[in-house]
């Protein structure tokens, strides 16, 4: 069982970073591993099912926001799609850029790192 514990580990960090390449060290430093504990796990899941709720409640506010936001999204995120999460928020948002990157996966500000980069600065500078 502890020889499958790191190539699960291994195979969970490429699906959250598909179709980009999991950064060199990327595993040892974050302690991979540590995620997929028993305990680790149901935290996770319990904060994720109630995620839902707690966005439902924000939503109605967010068209009132007058803060410049900033979105990145990656067209291949199957993690958090981009028709589920920033398309429909960039559409409530007054003051919002959306920036696509395409093919990109869930982790962007990885390995697109010099966008991400660009969006802070733009949302710095208004």
């Amino acid at each position: 069982m502890s020889e499958l514990l790191p190539h699960t580990a291994m195979m969970a960090t490429s699906a959250v970073f598909a179709p980009d390449p999991v950064p060199p060290g990327y595993e040892a430093h974050l302690g991979t591993a540590l995620t997929l504990r028993r305990q680790t796990l149901a935290a996770n899941t319990a904060q994720v099912n109630a995620l839902r709720a707690e966005l439902v409640t924000m939503e109605p506010r967010y068209p009132g926001l007058t803060l410049p936001v900033e979105l990145v999204h990656g067209s291949a995120d199957t993690v958090v799609p981009l028709a589920i999460h920033s398309g429909p928020l960039a559409k409530l948002l007054p003051n919002v850029t959306l920036t696509v990157i395409d093919g990109a996966g869930h982790m962007p500000h990885h390995g697109h790192s010099q966008t991400v980069i660009d969006a802070i600065d733009r949302a710095a500078l208004r």
